[in-house]
């Protein structure tokens, strides 16, 4: 979850936008951000996010689910 205020509204927006992650959720004071990637990625959208002021932040881990064939 990121602050938001008027001036950095945009910003951060377009930020979402160059990463292409998904608005969970929009108020007129926070933004809930969706994003996977692989680590580098994800760090690096996390540090440009940090300078907005980063309320709150949930990462996991590698996820792997099997694959199973029709029939199996």
């Amino acid at each position: 979850m990121v602050k938001l205020t008027e001036t950095t509204r945009t910003e951060i927006l377009s930020v979402c936008e160059v990463f292409e992650a998904k608005i969970a959720d929009l108020t007129h004071t926070s933004l809930t951000i969706e994003y996977s990637g692989n680590s580098r990625k994800v760090n690096a959208i996390v540090e440009i996010m940090s300078k907005y002021g980063v309320e709150e932040i949930v990462r996991t881990g590698q996820i792997a689910i099997r694959y199973r064939s029709i029939g199996s």
